[in-house]
């Protein structure tokens, strides 16, 4: 099979990262890379750009483009709710994953990932981007970059 030298989608994306993604995917064909990953980032995208046809399309596009896809990725904010006691939260989160697995299955990916960034709960300040190290004992820490406290 051989090494593969891959570029995920979101980092040639301004923020806030959202579809559509054929152009990014095509411009990382054209730099080289061999392999992408591709993410979905809420259930909303999953109705609005995750359609059966653009999924289609989007493998053909790959395909097109010579571009294996590693892994697709879940974030955060659809999964997370598998850990709570709240059985709504817990049957969405569930619901959520499902439909990740079809997703990625139907794209061709080979893994499934879960991004976790931070931690939703947690609502102390933190001393950097990501990654971000957590500090539940010290008092206010200065945003990075500001010095000043939030």
């Amino acid at each position: 099979m051989g090494l593969k030298i891959g570029c995920a989608v979101w980092t040639l994306m301004p923020p806030p990262y959202q579809p559509p993604y054929e152009d990014t995917l095509s411009r990382i064909a054209e730099m080289g890379f061999d392999a992408t990953e591709l993410y979905l980032r809420s259930r909303e995208d999953l109705i609005s750009y995750w359609t059966a046809e653009n999924t289609a399309s989007i493998r053909s596009l790959l395909s097109e483009k010579g571009l294996t896809l590693s892994q697709f990725c879940l974030f955060q904010n659809l999964a997370g709710g598998l850990a709570s006691l709240d059985e709504n939260q817990n049957q969405v989160a569930l619901q959520n994953v499902k439909d990740g697995c079809r997703l990625a299955k139907e794209l061709g990916a080979k893994a499934l990932c879960i991004v976790a960034p931070w931690p939703e709960d947690i609502t102390v300040h933190t001393t950097a981007s990501l990654p971000e190290y957590f500090y539940i004992n010290v008092p206010a820490i200065p945003k990075p970059g500001t010095g000043t406290v939030p």
